[in-house]
């Protein structure tokens, strides 16, 4: 007769945390400095970098192999918003296991078109590296 347990079996990864930075976008969707109170961000980022419309890099202090998870939320100032449905439409790792581990992601409209944040817009990004062993 089962009595309610269950086993569970543990694995050897080891836990990999949620990474974070959130912004308040400058002109054309320029980011802050990591240092300025409009930006927060968690342990593991170094930087995010706006490099065209809409497409950003983020450095990590260490490296990965992959991307389990990528969230981006974009809470737009102006009511009504400025453009429905501005979302995450490409994600690409650059170089992950690297000297400078990175990924790219694009902001983009729903028709697919490259969108920058407007100024005051929030730009909140998470994400979970995928870490494995020979990784520093």
């Amino acid at each position: 007769m089962a009595n309610g347990t269950r086993s569970v079996s543990k694995s050897n990864s080891r836990f990999t945390p949620t990474v974070y930075a959130a912004w308040i976008s400058g002109a054309t969707g320029a980011v802050p400095a990591m240092t300025s109170s409009d930006m927060q961000r968690s342990r593991g980022i170094v930087s995010v970098t706006r490099n065209s419309a809409g497409n950003y890099t983020v450095v990590t202090e260490r490296g990965f192999n992959d991307i389990n998870r990528f969230v981006c939320n974009i809470i737009q100032a102006a009511s009504p918003p400025v453009v429905s449905g501005a979302c995450v439409g490409m994600l690409w790792i650059n170089n992950g296991t690297g000297a400078t581990p990175s990924f790219d992601f694009q902001v983009m409209t729903a028709p697919g078109v490259a969108h920058d944040p407007a100024s005051g817009d929030r730009v909140i990004i998470s994400f979970e590296p995928k870490y494995s062993t020979g990784v520093s």
